[in-house]
């Protein structure tokens, strides 16, 4: 929720691009949009500096992406003084767009995160159970993330179980809530199904996998094994709950 504080000041405030919160959110998404590129990353974009633009997008994202009806109902009461300066505050961030874009930015970034900067636990916990939870936890923004091509990304990339893998047991269990409650933001009953089975068929199929290997007897006791299994059983879990409830109270109980 917006701060009252902020809803209530800059009475004097009349164009959008002048207020001093817009004015500074767009100051920092469009810094952050440099870590991208990457040579400005390798060069500017530490992993404290990524934790710090990972905490503010998380922060952003659930205060100022508000859902479009409540900026309707605001501008409906009034737009003179401080009602005039909340209308902006719960508008600004779908102005031409913009909401959208930052979301596909949100998902890139989330991607360069846990790929890129990878043993730095802080980070993927922040990306993981702050940023992107923050996401999905409102169905707004989640039927617009479910769209994109970057999401489509993030849930092949987990599926595969290659780039991610590298994830903690917690960590795997918390993005696998996330892709699974993703599905109930999915409006047609068939494409919510369908985006499920897409997460579960490469799980499932590792499964088989390593259930037929001829040398099962001898690498069954292996650490790596053990582990790699378990993650895809409570991944396979996680996905089966989520079809059984389309939401996310279904998963809940795993995260964690």
């Amino acid at each position: 929720q917006i701060p009252e504080a902020l809803q209530a000041g800059f009475t004097n405030v009349v164009e959008v691009a002048q207020h001093p919160v817009v004015t500074l959110s767009w100051s920092i998404i469009n810094f952050s949009r440099q870590c991208l590129d990457p040579g400005i990353r390798g060069r500017y974009f530490s992993p404290r500096l990524m934790e710090a633009v990972i905490w503010f997008l998380a922060r952003w994202v659930a205060t100022y992406l508000v859902p479009l009806d409540v900026s309707r109902e605001i501008d409906s009461v009034g737009r003179h003084g401080s009602q005039h300066s909340r209308k902006l505050l719960n508008s600004f961030a779908w102005d031409n767009n913009q909401g959208e874009l930052v979301l596909d930015f949100v998902v890139l970034m989330s991607m360069v995160a846990l790929t890129t900067y990878q043993g730095e636990i802080e980070l993927q916990t922040l990306t993981c159970q702050k940023l992107l939870a923050s996401v999905v936890r409102r169905k707004h923004t989640c039927a617009y993330v479910v769209q994109l091509d970057s999401w489509r990304d993030l849930t092949r990339a987990f599926a595969s179980g290659r780039s991610l893998f590298s994830l903690s047991g917690r960590l795997q269990r918390s993005l696998a809530e996330t892709l699974a409650c993703a599905a109930s933001c999915i409006k047609d009953p068939e494409a919510s199904v369908q985006y499920l089975r897409d997460l579960m068929g490469p799980v499932a199929g590792c499964l088989v996998e390593n259930a037929s290997r001829s040398d099962l007897k001898s690498v069954a006791h292996q650490p790596d094994v053990i582990y790699m299994v378990s993650m895809h059983v409570i991944c396979f879990k996680l996905f089966e709950a989520s079809i059984m409830g389309n939401n996310c109270r279904s998963v809940a109980y795993w995260n964690g």
